[in-house]
């Protein structure tokens, strides 16, 4: 599940939330969250395990500025991935990027992307890993 983790993995915990009660995420965010959701379930890989550092989807992090503009950085991976899926997998998040919009008015809410490769230990990459 994309959320926000419960703990601490130096505790054991590894569980995540939904953040759709939480009065603190903007609404274009919690769409943003949504949208990826159904991605990654849908995708024939795995989410990131930390306990055996296993399956590809690690992280998602959207920040969004006062105007709405958002900028998504979705990491992943790489080492259970060959190098043609993810190229095949770059050319599938394009289009399903851009067709992520506000309700409302059918603005899109992605504003900047990047996908991240990155198969450390942590969960923040260091300041150098490419996109």
């Amino acid at each position: 599940m994309i959320g926000f983790l419960l703990g601490a993995f130096k505790n054991g915990l590894v569980a995540t939330s939904d953040p759709a009660q939480c009065k603190n995420v903007p609404p274009n965010v919690k769409i943003i969250r949504n949208y990826f959701q159904r991605f990654i379930e849908n995708s024939k890989y795995q989410p990131y395990k930390k306990i055996d550092h296993s399956g590809v989807w690690r992280l998602l992090i959207i920040r969004t500025n006062q105007t709405g503009q958002s900028l998504v950085t979705l990491q992943i991976s790489p080492t259970e991935i060959s190098s043609e899926s993810i190229e095949n997998l770059k050319q599938e998040l394009i289009p399903f990027v851009q067709q992520i919009k506000s309700e409302e008015d059918n603005v899109p809410l992605v504003h900047g992307f990047f996908l991240q490769l990155y198969d450390g230990l942590s969960n923040a990459a260091p300041w150098d890993c490419p996109y």
